[in-house]
C-alpha cells in the first residue's frame, strides 16, 4: 500500500465512522429540565446564558463531544458587558460557559479543551486567575491563549470549550 493510497484508507475510515455516529444518538447528554433545549440536530440553548449575538448556536452536541461557542461576558437575557474590569468579565464569561455545559448535562469536570482570547496579554494574569477558580489543578483542560485586535461588544475576553462525555 503506498503512503497515498494508505492516506486516502484513514481519511475514508474517519469518515465512514463520523457518518455511523452523527445521526445515531442526537441526546446523548442528558438534560436539565427547566434549563435547556435540546434540538434533535444536537443544538444546546438555555437561557441562562446569552443568546448568540450572531448566526451560530450557544453549542452543538455531536456524538460524546459537546462545542460550546465562544463567550463574552455579557449577562444573561441583556446586552450589556457584565464589567469594565477584566477579571469581573472572565467569571461572567465562565459563568455563561457553566449554564452552557450544564444546559446539556455536563459540567467543567468534562472540560477538555479550552481557547482564550484576550484583546490585551496584560489581562492574562487576571484572567488566569479567576479561570483557576473553575478547573481544578489536578484536571484543567489544554488550553491555548490569543491576544486579538477586538472581540465582540468591545469585550476585553473571550473563551470556548469543548468537553467530551
Amino acid at each position: 500500500m503506498t503512503c497515498g493510497s494508505l492516506g486516502y484508507s484513514l481519511i475514508r475510515a474517519a469518515e465512514v465512522a463520523a457518518e455511523k455516529t452523527q445521526y445515531a444518538e442526537p441526546n446523548v447528554w442528558p438534560t436539565n429540565p427547566g434549563l435547556s433545549t435540546m434540538s434533535d440536530n444536537g443544538v444546546v440553548t438555555t437561557d441562562k446564558a446569552p443568546a448568540p449575538v450572531g448566526p451560530y448556536s450557544q453549542a452543538i452536541q455531536a456524538g460524546d463531544t459537546l462545542y460550546v461557542s465562544g463567550q463574552v461576558g455579557l449577562l444573561p437575557g441583556e446586552s450589556t458587558i457584565s464589567s469594565e474590569d477584566v477579571a469581573g468579565q472572565a467569571k461572567q464569561v465562565l459563568t455563561n460557559l457553566g449554564a452552557i455545559l450544564k444546559a446539556a448535562g455536563s459540567g467543567f469536570d468534562h472540560v477538555v479543551k479550552t481557547t482564550v482570547l484576550l484583546t490585551d496579554m496584560a489581562d492574562f494574569k487576571a484572567v488566569n486567575e479567576v479561570y483557576a477558580t473553575y478547573f481544578k489543578e489536578t484536571r484543567s483542560p489544554a488550553r491555548v491563549c490569543y491576544a486579538v485586535k477586538a472581540l465582540p461588544l468591545n469585550a476585553r475576553v473571550e473563551i470556548d470549550a469543548i468537553a467530551v462525555r
